[in-house]
């Protein structure tokens, strides 16, 4: 069994929205703060400006080592919605994306938190509505971002230009982050382009640049 890789690099054309979801765990630090916040019968202006920072905080996928990033895993969510519109999702336990945590979402501060917490442009402000009550959330948005990740996959189970085409299918028809194009609402965030793909085989070494006939 061989084992390729393909290093690609990727061109947001649409913002990206994250949504981390973690304070749907009660005992997460973010939720303990938005909860003494949500829980003030009277809120303040301030009150309400700390819990929009909260929220926005909580939304980003951030590690001190990487700077703001993409999990692996939602990598991986994402391949596989694009490989099932060609009944290509059985074939997707043979796909890895082989960085432990994740890889780096490219944009402007994305290694200095403080300077990307102080930029209002990454702040996305929507109202929502909480059992049936209305209220406003904050998220993290990106409106020009790049990305650069490797995955791995069987050459007995696929090959580049199936990589290749659901690559390209993720990129217009599944986005990243949320409030995308495969969201149950929707939406037309984290849409992207391919900007370049490298093609190594692992059997003769060789590197090959796949032409992108995307536009």
């Amino acid at each position: 069994m061989y084992v390729d890789t393909m290093d690609v690099e990727i061109v947001g054309l649409t913002p990206m929205l994250l949504h981390n979801g973690r304070t749907a765990n009660p005992l997460d630090p973010f939720a303990k703060r938005m909860k003494a916040l949500t829980s003030k019968r009277n809120k303040t202006e301030e009150d309400i400006e700390e819990l929009l920072l909260v929220q926005w905080e909580s939304s980003l996928y951030w590690n001190d080592d990487i700077g703001l990033y993409m999990p692996s895993e939602n990598l991986y969510t994402a391949f596989h919605k694009g490989a099932k519109k060609f009944k290509l999702g059985s074939k997707c336990s043979a796909i890895t994306f082989p960085e432990p945590v994740g890889y780096p979402i490219i944009t402007q501060n994305h290694t200095n938190y403080l300077e990307l917490k102080k930029d209002p442009l990454n702040k996305f402000v929507k109202t929502v509505v909480v059992q049936k009550s209305k209220t406003i959330s904050c998220r993290g948005i990106f409106n020009v971002w790049t990305m650069k990740f490797g995955l791995e996959f069987e050459t007995t189970v696929f090959d580049a230009n199936e990589i290749k085409t659901i690559l390209a299918n993720m990129g217009q028809r599944i986005g990243l982050g949320v409030w995308t194009p495969s969201s149950p609402k929707p939406g037309t965030h984290g849409k992207f382009l391919i900007k370049s793909l490298k093609w190594t085989n692992s059997k003769t070494k060789e590197v090959k640049t796949l032409e992108i006939v995307e536009k």
